[in-house]
């Protein structure tokens, strides 16, 4: 069961950057909030590989999976 939450952790947060999105657009500065998503990624990536508790993995992977999203759309459009 643990594994398959952290297997849900990067769509949920993939899905909740969606939805945050589709209600406050990249409007202004979308350069500059891309270049912030995927720094916040990279942290999300370190704190994944350092982390041993499993809710800190899975706050990673959410962090990891909305950051992504923002570089997706903002690549997308």
């Amino acid at each position: 069961m643990g594994f398959g939450l952290l297997r849900s952790a990067l769509p949920t947060g993939a899905v909740a950057m969606t939805s945050w999105l589709g209600l406050r657009p990249l409007d202004k500065h979308p350069g500059v909030k891309m270049l912030l998503s995927v720094g916040l990624f990279g942290l999300g990536t370190i704190a994944l590989g350092m982390s041993l508790h499993p809710v800190l993995s899975y706050l990673a992977l959410l962090l990891i999976g909305a950051a992504g999203m923002v570089s997706v759309i903002v690549g997308g459009t």
